[in-house]
């Protein structure tokens, strides 16, 4: 059977918006169990430094995962307590698309307002940015130390329009994430987030695709 287009997959996912958005809109009470299968993966919990894409309304929210990775202690199997990891910090970035085609990943750090943080973005580390995702805030972005490099990556967790189970993922067309996962180092694992209307059995891949390594399917 001939595999779709990338214009007709990207179709058919728009055609299944409601259901995403409503998978989305319902994500909350799912987020602690979705969380808790993430950090079951070891290279997440020994992970020094990661990259999480801020989430759009039909993607697989992040803000509870960004919670975790904050205050979850390492190998903790999730008390809810908000307490910092301070023995075993880890650096989170998120991205800023400066331009058409152009992303960097900024480190942004914990704050004191946990519950906020957790449900209503009231962090003055992230402002409203690029096609309204919530990107690091200038003060952020203008320290050079905060930029984290795609080789300094021990994990990216990506967004998708699309993925199949064994990893072939496709964007949105602007290529931010096949430009990042192609400078990231060998060893640095690719993680997919999807909802079950998003995951395909094949999908249409060209030689500048970057897959991932896994997909966690909610």
């Amino acid at each position: 059977m001939e595999i779709p287009t990338k214009s007709a997959i990207r179709h058919m996912v728009r055609s299944r918006r409601e259901e995403i958005l409503c998978r989305a809109g319902g994500f909350g009470p799912l987020a602690s169990s979705f969380c808790d299968r993430l950090f079951q993966v070891p290279e997440l919990q020994a992970a020094r430094t990661i990259c999480v894409y801020m989430s759009l309304p039909d993607e697989v929210p992040t803000v509870p995962l960004l919670y975790d990775l904050f205050y979850r202690v390492r190998g903790d199997a999730g008390s809810g307590t908000a307490e910092f990891d301070k023995r075993n910090p880890r650096r989170i970035a998120v991205p800023w698309c400066q331009g058409p085609g152009q992303m960097k990943f900024i480190q942004i750090k914990p704050t004191s307002t946990l519950a906020r943080f957790a449900t209503d973005w009231a962090t003055p580390e992230l402002v409203s940015g690029a096609y309204h995702i919530k990107e690091p805030c200038e003060a952020c972005r203008s320290q050079a130390e905060r930029e984290i490099l795609p080789c300094e990556a021990d994990v990216v967790i990506v967004p998708g329009l699309a993925f199949t189970r064994n990893g072939c993922r496709l964007g949105r067309g602007k290529g931010f994430y096949d430009r990042f996962l192609a400078q990231v180092r060998p060893d640095a694992l690719r993680i997919g987030l999807a909802f079950e209307e998003q995951m395909f059995s094949e999908l249409p891949c060209d030689p500048h695709d970057q897959p991932v390594d896994c997909v966690f399917v909610c």
